[in-house]
């Protein structure tokens, strides 16, 4: 068998391989969301033109609901949908890790390969700090960078004004230009 150039480890590979297909399963999920929005606003503004009223009157002659009303409101809630998928798809991905260095972790000590033996009967890793860690010490290492990926799945996993600042701290370039900060309050003005 000939000598690859370089050091492949199929764990690599197979992490990878993984993080593709969560990638491309967000880009299929957000392309369909966003085609539904554009079709969905396509259909408000051909109704806007229009000039004729679609929806239902009381017996007074006030509107209930008209098609712009259920329009907006279906952009809105495509829109929402939107946003929690890419929430789900980054904090899929940050699991995906964390899931992971368990498992490498796991078939690491599982055996030591010199003596046969079972060793390291420990708790497992658990949190960043300790995975990161536990990687480190299996070959592993972890990116610098990386610790923002892990404050933004934190942030959207639980909505914490901690979390909020500390990634507003880590990686200011993912938020809009109009955010600004309260003290013990971040929102969007």
């Amino acid at each position: 068998m000939a000598e690859l150039p370089f050091l492949f480890d199929p764990r690599g590979y197979e992490f990878q391989n993984m993080v593709d297909v969560l990638r491309k399963s967000a880009e299929a999920g957000m392309a369909a969301l966003s085609n539904e929005i554009r079709t969905l606003e396509r259909q408000l503004e051909e109704y806007r033109q229009n000039d004729e009223f679609d929806g239902e009157r009381d017996e007074d002659g006030h509107v209930l609901w008209d098609r712009d009303e259920l329009l907006s409101h279906e952009i809105s809630l495509a829109q929402e949908a939107l946003i929690e998928l890419r929430k789900a798809f980054a904090i899929a991905a940050y699991h995906h890790w964390e899931r992971s260095v368990q498992l490498w972790i796991a078939q690491k000590h599982k055996v030591d390969m010199a003596t046969g033996i079972s060793v390291r009967k420990t708790k497992p890793a658990r949190g960043y700090e300790q995975l990161s860690n536990a990687a480190q010490e299996i070959g592993f290492p972890t990116n610098a960078e990386f610790q923002r990926v892990v404050t933004l799945a934190n942030t959207l996993k639980h909505n914490s004004e901690t979390y909020g600042a500390k990634l507003l701290e880590l990686w200011p370039d993912i938020f809009p230009s109009r955010f600004s900060v309260r003290p013990k309050t971040l929102r969007v003005i």
